[in-house]
Order: C-alpha cells, then structure tokens, then sequence
C-alpha cells in the first residue's frame, strides 16, 4: 500500500508520498500529521508532552533508536521548525526551556554544554542517556507541578 502523510499546519495542506515519521508544526503548537494507508488513518495531534511520551514508548518510529543524540536533535529539530514559522512557546515549551537549567543545577554544571551532553557524561552510552533523560525529565516535571499530587498517604 502506498503511504501518504498528509501534512497540516501550513498556509495550505498537501499530500505527499513519504515513510518519513514528521509532520509540521501547526499554530496551536502541535505536532500535526495523518498517516494515510489505503483509506485507514494513523496518527493524530501531539503537544510536546505527548511527543516526548511518544518517543519513549516507541522511540524507533521517531528517532530510528534509544539514542539520547538522537532524541536531542529531534527536539532540535522540533524547535527550529517552530522558530522558522515564527511560533509563539506554548507553556510546555517554556516549561521545556528551563530543563537545561534545571539539569546544570542538577549535576552542578556551570560549563556552557546541552543537557544531553551533562546527561551522557553520566550515562555509560546512548540508551542509558536516553533511559536517563526521561527518568529526569518525571523528576523535573514533578518539581514544577505547582501543587503535587499525592498517589498515597502512609497511615501511621
């Protein structure tokens, strides 16, 4: 069967015949794309916390491995995209912005180095750094939750 991606967020939406796994960035900041197989659709709207769930359940559909340079450059990618379409940050892009902070304070870095790098230079390879990345990634989002939820209350 022939895939076709159906790419929305553009002045206009056009077919083309592709296997490639992105889509545009639409003004609601999301990632937008519909696989089309036959007449069955695949695929949906994503925010950035959906994406980045999406990576890691299945990072080979995204990023061809568990490869954190990958991930990284991905989410390069994702924030060229938007700037070229001149996008406004959505609050989960904001949030996103103050991971690389949130990391230098974590490892107690004060070199100027992403934060995959600082995660690599604490990982063995690039699937640890992967696996690593989403571990702190929970740990950050947890900690700008303004009032966290409690799963449980021990009883004494």
């Amino acid at each position: 069967a022939v895939v076709k991606r159906l790419f929305v967020g553009c002045a206009s939406a056009q077919a083309v015949t592709s296997f490639e796994p992105f889509g545009f960035i639409s003004s609601e900041s999301t990632l937008v794309s519909r696989t089309i197989i036959g007449d069955q659709k695949v695929g949906g709207v994503s925010t950035l916390y959906d994406l980045l769930d999406k990576i890691r359940q299945k990072p080979g559909i995204y990023i061809s491995a568990s490869s954190l340079s990958s991930l990284h450059m991905f989410l390069c990618g994702y924030t060229f995209s938007r700037q070229e379409q001149n996008l406004a940050l959505t609050p989960e892009e904001q949030t996103f912005e103050k991971f690389q902070a949130w990391t230098q304070q974590r490892f107690q870095i004060n070199a100027s180095v992403s934060w995959a790098k600082i995660i690599l230079l604490h990982t063995a390879d690039e699937r640890a750094g992967f696996e690593l990345f989403f571990e702190l990634w929970n740990d950050f989002l947890s900690e700008q939750v303004k009032e966290p939820i409690r799963e449980y209350e021990k009883v004494a």
